[in-house]
């Protein structure tokens, strides 16, 4: 019986998507104080608005990876097993 595993792609596509939903709201809502940001500021925006979204998919890659792994380790330990019989 296989374990069943939580889809942590869907989950990080869907939370990017509401993510990036509320800051387009946010942005339409106050877009006359967007019209008057100096370029600096709006890097200052860019990088504050994506900066946590980089975060949270450098997180979630990492237990991408470690998901991944753990794969391996599976395959290796049954060709292990293989190899014995």
């Amino acid at each position: 019986m296989t374990k069943r595993r939580f889809p942590l792609e869907k989950v990080g596509l869907w939370l990017t998507a509401a993510y990036l939903a509320a800051i387009a709201i946010a942005v339409a809502y106050f877009w006359k104080h967007f019209t008057t940001l100096s370029p600096n500021a709006w890097g200052d925006f860019l990088a504050g608005t994506f900066g946590p979204l980089a975060l949270a998919w450098i997180v979630l890659g990492f237990f991408l990876q470690s998901r991944e792994l753990q794969h391996s380790v599976d395959a290796l330990r049954l060709l292990a097993e293989e190899l014995k019989n």
